[in-house]
């Protein structure tokens, strides 16, 4: 019996000596909003995050794998390709044409949530940039891959979702939503025109930012990926 006495004592004696450790509440799995935002080093892994989120497959389906999931659902579309086999269902839809015009499809949905994610996350570093500690030339760097991403998400949203850039018009048939801070309140469509003028302020900002950059791989941007992308910009307006 004394020696029941002395275990269940024991026991009670270690739950309160280590309560402050099972009552922890941080998670090791993630990290708060405020700890990701907080330093350059948490800002430039958002951006190594979005390199990732390039070629990463998504929750929505093998065939919706990132940018590349995207490309091959723009070129399943295209004129030079012909696909006659039937066993194989990926973008099997896409290349016949029937989901395109379907709102409820998931290829008409998937470049949409895809590219608003890359944008939000831009969002996030381009907003976090004035309050985060650690070295400037870091923050510069991450802020302009951020704008790069940015301007990139919307030159492809668009031309998928909105009405074709006329050279000499005004241009004012509807575009798409320009969200130029973190979050997904309700907002109107910007005009074809003004989404065009964001795309070109963002690079002309990240321009500079990038410049004497020299990055360690080849996923991440630099300042010849800024004035390729305006340079593509340009070319879609006829300019």
């Amino acid at each position: 019996m004394k020696i029941k006495i002395f275990l269940l004592i024991f026991s009670l004696s270690s739950l309160v000596s280590c309560e402050s450790d099972y009552l922890e509440t941080d998670s090791t799995a993630d990290v708060s909003y405020e700890t990701a935002v907080a330093s350059a080093e948490s800002l430039r892994a958002i951006v190594s995050g979005m390199h990732r989120d390039m070629y990463t497959r998504t929750p929505y389906g093998q065939g919706y794998s990132g940018q590349t999931g995207a490309i091959v659902l723009f070129d399943s579309m295209c004129e030079d390709l012909v696909h006659t086999g039937v066993g194989l269902n990926w973008h099997m839809s896409v290349v016949r044409w029937q989901t395109q015009g379907v709102d409820t499809s998931g290829d008409v949905a998937y470049p949409w949530r895809f590219y608003y994610k890359m944008i939000n996350n831009a969002n996030i570093v381009i907003d976090a940039a004035a309050t985060a500690t650690g070295d400037s030339t870091i923050i510069n760097r991450a802020v302009g891959e951020a704008l790069t991403y940015r301007a990139w998400a919307y030159l492809f949203l668009v031309q998928i979702y909105g009405q074709r850039y006329v050279a000499g018009q005004s241009n004012t048939q509807p575009g798409v939503i320009l969200r130029l801070h973190s979050g997904n309140e309700e907002m109107a469509r910007s005009t074809v025109e003004e989404v065009y003028t964001q795309i070109h302020n963002d690079l002309n900002a990240a321009i500079p930012l990038l410049s004497g950059y020299v990055r360690g791989n080849k996923s991440h941007f630099d300042v010849s990926i800024a004035k390729g992308l305006q340079a593509r910009a340009y070319l879609v307006q006829g300019n």
